[in-house]
């Protein structure tokens, strides 16, 4: 019986390689598991730091600036990579955090109810935005507005062949991903 916890050694250039529990690659944070609870502690922890700018500059600032900075500093947060990680059962922290700043911004106490501030100040929920992007992701694709194929490498080949995923079953073949 094989351990399935067993660790593979691997190395490049007789150099071992560690394994690591989580990897941060272009802002987005992997776990070994795939879990995105790492991720949205990350991203949520990047969020008060905003929210705690809007509190200390909304004497200064007017409505108008605010709204820019929620944008600047935790709409563009949430939008970046929701497509991956929205689905993830840690989100609600996510969208207290998100209620938050807009009751900052709309100087309101923590105890009023945000549905009417969101639609008054024209602001998606992050749950929103989630559907947003993959329902945006789906018409691109269905549309041919992206390509369904990834290229294996970036310089040019004989024919310009691109790699079409492997399969067995006919149900495969005429899935989206494999049809030519």
């Amino acid at each position: 019986v094989q351990n399935k916890n067993a660790e593979v050694g691997i190395s490049i250039s007789n150099c071992p390689i560690q394994n690591t529990e989580s990897l941060q690659i272009l802002g987005m944070l992997f776990t070994e598991n795939l879990k995105w609870k790492t991720h949205i502690l990350s991203l949520n922890s990047k969020l008060s730091k905003a929210i705690f700018k809007i509190r200390q500059l909304r004497t200064f600032l007017n409505p108008e600036t605010l709204m820019c900075l929620y944008y600047a500093e935790i709409e563009s947060r949430l939008r970046y990579g929701i497509i991956i990680w929205g689905s993830s059962g840690q989100v609600q922290s996510t969208l207290i955090l998100q209620k938050r700043a807009i009751q900052s911004i709309a100087r309101v106490s923590l105890t009023t109810s945000c549905r009417p501030l969101f639609i008054q100040m024209n602001i998606l929920t992050v749950i929103s935005l989630y559907i947003l992007e993959a329902a945006s992701y789906v018409h691109k694709f269905k549309f041919k507005l992206i390509d369904k194929y990834n290229t294996v490498h970036s310089h040019n080949t004989r024919s310009n062949h691109i790699k079409i995923p492997h399969h067995r079953l006919n149900v495969t073949a005429n899935s989206p991903l494999c049809m030519p």
